[in-house]
């Protein structure tokens, strides 16, 4: 402000710059400059000057320290008001669209906001400072949030590696997301390029349980679909590696004793360690001696063989079962076949 006076006739004048505090209140201020007198000048005191005092103007802006950001991340928005009156205090309110997703309280002229309730999409945020006594409100320009879908990783474990040939293996599938989400949806399990079947995810995970696997080693892959949220993930390749099935060979005799010459029938009966149908050739031996053969039938799992040869005696008898290509060999215990 400055003021100029004159001496009582008019001759001389001087001018008197006074700078008003930052602290004067809001309102009109009657303002009047008082000369103390000094040597041959007399004290005078100016006419009053009318001061007017409103708020400070404020701008406000938001930004973003990530954007695109993925679903189910943590964004962090920054709200920044700034006046060419000082540092403004008070709350700033962060909007997206209509609804309010939270208020903070400036400090240095900055609000931090930070969600990871945002869905996939872009979404209109704003800030707007509520202003106080000293400063106006203002709301900062529509910030564009863009949520992308989340990156998924899915994984593959084996209940049972290595198996043998029909048994029961559950194959478990793991979907997990860097955010921290947790995914839904469908996990699809193959192997190599054959479908074995599809789970709904439950807290991430999802299982099948097949015994249908070959003898070999099979490669086993677990593939999320994805969904709104999350992109779709492949696991990495299991080897899984399917043994052929242990067997057992029991046998009995039609009659023992028997008479020379009298037809016997020998009964070879195959089981298996997971169930299954085991074929292929069964050998009879007396001793060391092949006296038959006959083979396993699939339904019931027995294979006969009918003589009429032996001689008398006591003889060893024994089956033999070569197996196939899902079942091992097996050899039954030795029947003491007394002949007469």
């Amino acid at each position: 402000m400055t003021q100029t006076t004159r001496s009582s006739d008019g001759a001389r004048a001087s001018e008197i710059q006074i700078l008003a505090p930052r602290a004067v209140s809001l309102g009109t201020h009657s303002i009047k400059a008082v000369y103390a007198g000094a040597g041959n000048f007399a004290t005078s005191t100016s006419t009053s000057l009318s001061q007017v005092v409103s708020q400070a103007t404020t701008a406000t802006a938001l930004a973003s320290f990530a954007d695109p950001s993925a679903f189910g991340a943590n964004v962090t928005f920054t709200a920044t008001v700034t006046s060419n009156g000082g540092v403004p205090t008070g709350a700033v309110t962060l909007k997206l669209g209509t609804a309010i997703l939270g208020t903070r309280t400036l400090s240095g002229g900055h609000a931090a906001f930070s969600t990871s309730a945002l869905t996939v999409g872009s979404h209109d945020l704003t800030a707007t400072y509520a202003g106080n006594a000293d400063y106006t409100a203002s709301g900062s320009a529509a910030l564009l949030q863009k949520v992308i879908k989340a990156a998924s990783s899915t994984s593959v474990r084996s209940s049972v590696n290595p198996a043998s040939f029909h048994q029961s293996v559950s194959f478990q599938g793991s979907v997990e997301s860097a955010t921290g989400g947790v995914p839904t949806g469908t996990i699809t399990f193959k192997n190599g390029t054959t479908p074995l079947g599809s789970a709904t995810l439950t807290a991430g995970v999802g299982s099948i349980t097949i015994s249908t696997l070959a003898v070999g080693t099979r490669t086993i892959r677990a593939s999320y679909g994805g969904n709104a949220d999350y992109d779709a993930s492949t696991s990495a390749a299991l080897a899984q590696t399917v043994h052929k099935a242990t067997t057992k060979t029991a046998m009995g005799s039609s009659r023992n004793p028997s008479k020379s010459g009298q037809s016997v029938t020998f009964t070879a009966t195959v089981s298996t360690a997971f169930g299954g149908d085991p074929t292929g050739p069964m050998t009879f031996k007396d001793g060391s001696v092949t006296i038959g053969t006959g083979p396993v039938n699939a339904t019931t799992h027995k294979a006969t063989f009918t003589t009429t040869k032996l001689a008398k005696g006591t003889h060893s008898i024994t089956a033999d079962y070569a197996g196939n290509a899902n079942f091992a060999a097996s050899s039954s215990a030795a029947i003491k076949q007394v002949v007469q």
